[in-house]
């Protein structure tokens, strides 16, 4: 037959034996972007109007995620607001050798 083999599927299966393929594609899902300013100040005034659970959905987090920003909490421990200044430590003077 000139080297070229058929593949044949009947009720058993499919012959000659045939491994699945194998998927080059990677399905897992994109990590998640942090909630900017905009969207955490209009999360902060639709509180009254609108339920946690809408919220949610709609900006893909958890509804405890939604009840900390309501509750001004973040997630690095950090309150909102520019860094402050870090305290100067004084110097130590340095002692020289003797010889």
């Amino acid at each position: 037959m000139n080297g070229i083999q058929f593949i044949v599927r009947d009720s058993s299966g499919w012959t000659p034996q045939i491994a699945p393929p194998t998927s080059r594609l990677n399905w897992e899902d994109p990590p998640p972007k942090p909630i900017s300013r905009r969207e955490a100040a209009f999360i902060r005034s639709a509180q009254g109007s609108l339920p946690s659970n809408d919220l949610a959905e709609c900006f893909g987090v958890s509804t405890q995620a939604i009840r900390n920003i309501w509750k001004r909490r973040t997630h690095t421990g950090k309150r909102p607001g520019p860094p402050k200044k870090k305290a100067r430590t004084p110097a130590t003077p340095q002692t020289q050798p003797r010889s």
